[in-house]
């Protein structure tokens, strides 16, 4: 008999190896809700872009979600008293 390897489940990392993320990933990164996430975009506290082609998705730069969750233009009710 010959023996099988098994083979072992390939890790897949959540996060593309692309510095831009959706807003749903941002959300997921971030442990806030979507809802919050496109808040802070609408408001400007967290800066993307908005794709006009072809659903109109936003895209964040993972360097702008790292400053908005240190604290840089944080909307005032996530800010810590």
């Amino acid at each position: 008999m010959s023996k099988t390897k098994k083979s072992k489940k390939k890790f897949v990392d959540p996060y593309p190896p692309s510095p831009w993320l959706s807003a749903e990933q941002v959300a997921t990164y971030s442990g806030y809700s979507r809802d919050t996430v496109y808040d802070a975009l609408r408001d400007g506290d967290l800066t993307g872009r908005l794709r006009t082609v072809p659903n109109g998705r936003w895209r964040v730069h993972r360097d702008e979600v790292d400053r908005w969750l240190g604290g840089a233009n944080r909307p005032a009710r996530l800010r810590s008293a």
